[in-house]
């Protein structure tokens, strides 16, 4: 698609003309050339799609993406690694499986002390936005398990984040 033709269907569909109007009140507000270039490819995604539910899910990206901050991408960085599995029996494949991208708090301070001092508000905002998820419900220990989403994974790809973080591995 030309630079021409996504303008011309942003301007002909009223949801695209208000993907755009949100995609740059949120630019402004970005504290980052990162935030801003994945608040244009979340805008890029939905301007491009024909699917309405591709429209909505880029609108709700951009809210995602322009709320955070650095520490909270550096969270994510981290849940996009392999957990190191505290107290889980890894020889059990169904285990193994389930929780490999599963973080225990701990096991994330570990990782990166600095998220030690705002590692609850951080994943209260993440858990609030979607992009992350307690997996540890319904097991017999129940200690919080944080995984990324589909969404947060989505939006980690709009800012770039997919395989960056080797160090968890």
């Amino acid at each position: 698609m030309s630079p021409e033709d996504l303008i011309q269907s942003v301007l002909e569909d009223e949801r695209k003309r208000e993907l755009l109007a949100r995609a740059m009140q949120e630019a402004v507000r970005a504290l980052d050339e990162q935030q801003v270039v994945g608040l244009a490819r979340a805008f890029a995604t939905g301007a491009i799609a024909e699917d309405p539910a591709a429209v909505d899910e880029a609108m709700i990206a951009l809210e995602a993406i322009g709320q955070l901050g650095a520490p909270h991408w550096r969270l994510i960085t981290v849940l996009l690694g392999s957990s190191r599995m505290t107290g889980l029996n890894r020889s059990i494949e169904e285990i193994a499986s389930r929780f490999e991208k599963s973080w225990l708090r701990e096991e994330i301070v570990q990782t990166d002390p600095g998220l030690l001092p705002a590692i609850d508000a951080l994943i209260g905002r993440l858990a609030g936005l979607g992009l992350i998820v307690d997996t540890a419900i319904g097991t017999v220990d129940y200690r919080a398990r944080w995984e990324l989403t589909e969404f947060g994974k989505t939006c980690a790809a709009y800012m770039r984040l997919l395989g960056r973080n080797q160090a968890a591995t």
